[in-house]
C-alpha cells in the first residue's frame, strides 16, 4: 500500500499461502508487503522538531533522548509529571556541525544524541496493534480471525509482510483444547509465508504477555526486527460446535489436577477464590468494593465498540446475581469469546521503518508462583507488580493509566496493590465508591471495559488498550489530559507478567 497516496502499490498479492483446511483457505485475506529490511522511510506526520530539539535529531532517536533526560532526572529527584518530556529551553538551536565551536550546552546535547541513537537500538517498542472482531461463536475460521488482526496491525504501523521476522504466541497451538488455542506460530508463518529469524510459543512462560516480553528480549538482542504477537481465542464457538472443537476431557485426575480437583475445585474461579475470601476475613473486603471493578468494566465497554458487553452492570444486579465460588458471583467472571489480537514489537533501530508512533517498552516483569495453585501464599502477581519497579525509572505516582488482567475480578484489586497504588489489604478502600478509577477518575482502570466487559481476549486486550490511550485513540473511552504512561498486566494467579509502557 502507497502509504502517502492511500492506493495499493505494485506489490504482488501474498506469495505461497500453504493450504488450509476448505473452510478457510478461499477466504485468506491479502495482506501488505514490503521489502524486507527497507529502512530510512520516515513516520508522516512528524516532520517538525520536537521539545525544542535540533532539527537533526533523527525521529527515531527523540523517545529515546527524552528517556535519557528523564533517567538523569530521577537521579537528580522528583520532578512533576509534564516535566517528563522537557529539555532545558534554547538547546534547540545548537546543531552537531562544528562542534568543537558549540558552547557547552551545544556539545552536551551533541554527546546525548550520540547516546541516544545507541540507547534507542537497544530498545524495544510496540508499533502496530490489531484486533479481530469480538463476538462469541464466531463462524469465520480462527486462523482468518488471526489475519485479521495481522493485517490492522501491519497497515497501522506501515509495515509490509515481508519486514516481519519474528513470530511469538501463547500458549501456541494446544490440539488437546482448540477452543483454548487453535492457532500456533508455525500455522500463521507458513500461512503468510513468513521468514522467521527469530519465533517462539509455548505456556511455560510468565503468562500470556510473557510472549511480548520473549519479542522484546528477542529484538533487544538482534534475533529479530520486528516481531509480531499474537492471542487467538475460540472458546465460545468451540462450545457451541464440540464436534469440530472437542472439549478438554480427561478419564483420570493426574499432574497439576491431582491438587484440587479430588476437592470439586475444578476452575480458576475456585482457586482465586480463596485469595479474595482472605481478604474478606483478613482485610475486611466487602462486596460492595468488589462489585466497583466489574461496574467500572462495563461502564467503560459502553463506550468501546468492539466490546461484547455493551450494556451497564448496576450494583442490584450485581449483589443479586448468583454467586459462582465465594465471595465471586457471575459478573466477578469474564466470559468466553471468539478473537485474536495482535500486537507488533520492533526494534530501536527499525524505527524509521515505521509511520505509527512507536511506544516504548519502558520495563518488564514477570513470576512464576507454583503453577499447580498448591499452597501458594500470595498470587504471583504481588512480587511481580514489586520487580517491575525495580527495572524502570517511572514510579507508580507517573502511571496515566492502568489496564490490569481481571479474568475473575478479584485479580484487579491485587494487581492495584501489588502494583504499589495502595498497601496490601487496601484495594477494597482504593476502589470503593469507584471514582477513582473511573474514566475521569485519578487512575483509570480497564478503559476498553476490560475482560468483563470487553470479552475474555486472555491477556492481549490489556497491552492493546494501553497503547491505544498512549496514542489518544480511545475514542469516547479516551482519558482527559494527555496520557504518557501506562501499565499492562496478565494472570495473576500462579503466574504473572507486567509491562509498563511510555511514549515518551
Amino acid at each position: 500500500m502507497d502509504r502517502r497516496r492511500g492506493r495499493a502499490s505494485a506489490a504482488a498479492p501474498l506469495p505461497g499461502l500453504q493450504e488450509l483446511r476448505a473452510s478457510a483457505a478461499p477466504r485468506l485475506p491479502l495482506l501488505p508487503l514490503g521489502e524486507r529490511g527497507s529502512g530510512g522511510r520516515g513516520r508522516h506526520g512528524r516532520g517538525g522538531q520536537l521539545h525544542g530539539q535540533s532539527p537533526e535529531v533523527p525521529s527515531g532517536l527523540r523517545g529515546a533522548l527524552c528517556h535519557r533526560a528523564h533517567r538523569h532526572r530521577w537521579r537528580a529527584g522528583r520532578v512533576p509529571h509534564q516535566q517528563h518530556r522537557r529539555l532545558p529551553g534554547g538547546l534547540g538551536r545548537f546543531r552537531r556541525s562544528g562542534e568543537g565551536d558549540l558552547p557547552a550546552a551545544g556539545r552536551r546535547l551533541a554527546a546525548a544524541v550520540r547516546e541516544a541513537r545507541l540507547m534507542t537500538v537497544d530498545e524495544a517498542y510496540i508499533s502496530g496493534i490489531g484486533q479481530s472482531e469480538i463476538a462469541v461463536k464466531q463462524k469465520r475460521h480462527p486462523l482468518l480471525l488471526t489475519l485479521d488482526a495481522v493485517r490492522e496491525a501491519l497497515d497501522e504501523a506501515g509495515l509490509g509482510i515481508g519486514q516481519i521476522d519474528g513470530v511469538s504466541t501463547y500458549p501456541g497451538r494446544v490440539p488437546a483444547f482448540l477452543g483454548f488455542s487453535p492457532v500456533g506460530a508455525d500455522e500463521l508463518i507458513d500461512a503468510l509465508g513468513i521468514r522467521a529469524r527469530w519465533y517462539a510459543g509455548g505456556g511455560e512462560i510468565t503468562s500470556q504477555l510473557g510472549a511480548v516480553v520473549a519479542a522484546a528480549t528477542a529484538v533487544r538482542a538482534g534475533l529479530a526486527r520486528h516481531v509480531i504477537c499474537f492471542r487467538t481465542v475460540y472458546e465460545a464457538a468451540a462450545l457451541a460446535r464440540p464436534e469440530e472443537y472437542p472439549p478438554l476431557r480427561r478419564d483420570r485426575v493426574d499432574g497439576h489436577s491431582q491438587w484440587f480437583a479430588p476437592f470439586g475445585a475444578i476452575s480458576a474461579a475456585n482457586w482465586t477464590a480463596q485469595y479474595a475470601m482472605r481478604h474478606v476475613k483478613r482485610y475486611g473486603l466487602t462486596r460492595e468494593q468488589l462489585a466497583q471493578i466489574a461496574l467500572t468494566d462495563r461502564a467503560n465497554a459502553c463506550r468501546n465498540p468492539r466490546a461484547l458487553v455493551r450494556e451497564p452492570l448496576t450494583m442490584d444486579e450485581y449483589l443479586s446475581a448468583r454467586m459462582i465460588s465465594s465471595p465471586l458471583c457471575l459478573y466477578d467472571c469474564d466470559r468466553f469469546t471468539d478473537a485474536s489480537t495482535v500486537i507488533i514489537v520492533s526494534a530501536g533501530g527499525a524505527l524509521d521503518e515505521v509511520r505509527c508512533t512507536p511506544v516504548r517498552i519502558a520495563a518488564m516483569a514477570g513470576t512464576v508462583e507454583r503453577h499447580s495453585w498448591d499452597q501458594a501464599e500470595w498470587m504471583a502477581c504481588y512480587p511481580t507488580g514489586a520487580e517491575l519497579w525495580k527495572h524502570a525509572d517511572y514510579k507508580p505516582a507517573d502511571v496515566d493509566t492502568v489496564q490490569l488482567y481481571d479474568g475473575f475480578s478479584f485479580q484487579a484489586v491485587a494487581w492495584l496493590e501489588s502494583l504499589g497504588f495502595c498497601g496490601v489489604g487496601e484495594g477494597g478502600r482504593f476502589i470503593e465508591g469507584g471514582r477513582r478509577i473511573a474514566l475521569d477518575g485519578e487512575l483509570p482502570l480497564n478503559t476498553f471495559g476490560g475482560q468483563i466487559g470487553a470479552g475474555r481476549l486472555h491477556g492481549f486486550g490489556f497491552a492493546h488498550e494501553a497503547v491505544v490511550q498512549l496514542r489518544g485513540k480511545g475514542g469516547e473511552r479516551q482519558i482527559a489530559g494527555d496520557p504518557k504512561v501506562a501499565v499492562a498486566t496478565s494472570g495473576g494467579g500462579p503466574l504473572a507478567t507486567a509491562l509498563l509502557l511510555a511514549r515518551d
